[in-house]
């Protein structure tokens, strides 16, 4: 997970919007972080996103190492939601 923000940036360093164009930001296990919530893509047999997976409602100051577990965590339900409706992951 690697970028920064390019246009928009929200005033708050490390705080994105909906209305910024970026990348996913690199994730320190050092650091702590106030998750908003993860989402992950179920693809659909054409390989298209049919719906996503998201998980919301965390509480304030989570460890990086903790935001990197959540997020493989939701990715990996969606793995297992994409495989069982016989979806085909993006390659």
């Amino acid at each position: 997970m690697a970028g920064s923000c390019r246009r928009g940036q929200s005033a708050e360093p490390g705080s994105l919007s909906l209305t910024d164009n970026y990348d996913l930001p690199t994730v320190d296990p050092t650091r702590t972080y106030d998750l908003g919530m993860a989402s992950a893509p179920v693809f659909d047999a054409d390989h298209r996103v049919l719906v996503a997976i998201t998980a919301s409602g965390f509480s304030p100051g989570l460890s990086g190492r903790e935001v990197l577990d959540i997020g493989a965590r939701v990715r990996a339900c969606a793995t297992i939601v994409t495989k069982q409706t016989r979806g085909r992951l993006a390659t």
